[in-house]
């Protein structure tokens, strides 16, 4: 009977990296590379004994955008050795993971960079509002990777919702209930924008 757990260390040693856990009967296991800190850069390998094979998928970072061809597996016989099942990952399965991963982690800066620009927008709103007793709140519900979302409180049913969105450049007003004097002035500010 093989032992699964020394199999899939042989064949970490074999890509350079280290076994990093095992599960199930009657095996899986996840090796990685040594880059602890840095989770998005990391390569990282599932193994899965099944059916006498070894089926072999990457491992990607979490990320809200789907890639062509994240899921590109192999499989290989464990007969051959734990050598040989690493040469076949690098040889099969690694030339186009290493290029997804590159895109995946290129994609997942950006989306933080422009999460960051958002969270600026959204703190000076805040302190726009400081003193004037009128409440600003980030709802959970309101933020995603995509939007950061705040509420503007006001009397009665004045105020209403401020959404930066995207890369944070943009912003939309919804439900924005304000008196027709306060609607104009900021009618005027875009009109002067626009005039630009």
């Amino acid at each position: 009977m093989t032992d699964h757990k020394a199999y899939a260390a042989e064949v970490a040693a074999g890509l350079g990296m280290h076994l990093d856990r095992t599960w199930g009967n009657p095996g899986s296991a996840r090796i990685a590379d040594g880059l602890e800190h840095s989770p998005e850069a990391r390569r990282e390998y599932y193994l899965h004994w099944r059916k006498g094979r070894i089926e072999a998928y990457p491992g990607y970072p979490k990320t809200n955008r789907s890639f062509p061809g994240t899921r590109p597996g192999i499989t290989v016989d464990p007969k051959r050795g734990p050598s040989v099942v690493a040469a076949e990952i690098q040889r099969r399965l690694e030339p186009r993971y290493l290029e997804i991963l590159k895109a995946v982690v290129a994609y997942n800066l950006e989306e933080e960079i422009q999460t960051g620009t958002r969270q600026v927008f959204a703190a000076d709103v805040v302190r726009v509002f400081e003193g004037t007793g009128t409440p600003v709140s980030l709802p959970s519900h309101g933020q995603s990777d995509y939007q950061t979302e705040l509420i503007v409180g006001g009397p009665g049913p004045l105020g209403g919702h401020v959404k930066a969105i995207g890369d944070g450049t943009r912003v939309q007003f919804d439900r924005f209930d304000v008196p027709a004097s306060v609607a104009l002035a900021m009618l005027r500010c875009y009109a002067s924008w626009r005039a630009e």
